[in-house]
């Protein structure tokens, strides 16, 4: 699982953004318990910018759980992985995508 640290939401974002590029940014806000299940995505590379909260993330055969206080990290999703995440604490997040495209659940 590939993941950069930022100093801030704000330095991460501009990080994938600064090229002038179209980018599809998509604020969550998720509760306890709460989750985006198990999908891919066709097109588009997707990237997860969060900073706080505690939550378990699956991409492909790996998972894992992170819990942040303050420190933002950038999580890659590829195209055409599968992935889920699921809040184990309140979370707020970002995600950025490179370009449109919808989710393809899995069963």
């Amino acid at each position: 699982m590939q993941i950069q640290q930022f100093i801030s939401t704000e330095e991460a974002i501009w990080f994938f953004v600064r090229n002038d590029e179209e980018h599809v940014l998509i604020p969550h806000e998720l509760i306890r318990g709460e989750e985006a299940g198990l999908h891919y995505h066709k097109k588009a590379n997707e990237w997860i910018v969060i900073s706080t909260g505690k939550f378990w993330l699956r991409l492909g055969n790996e998972e894992m759980t992170l819990e942040l206080n303050g420190q933002t990290v950038v999580i890659y999703l590829p195209k055409d992985e599968k992935h889920a995440f699921k809040a184990l604490s309140p979370v707020k997040y970002f995600v950025i995508r490179d370009c449109p495209d919808e989710e393809v659940y899995c069963l």
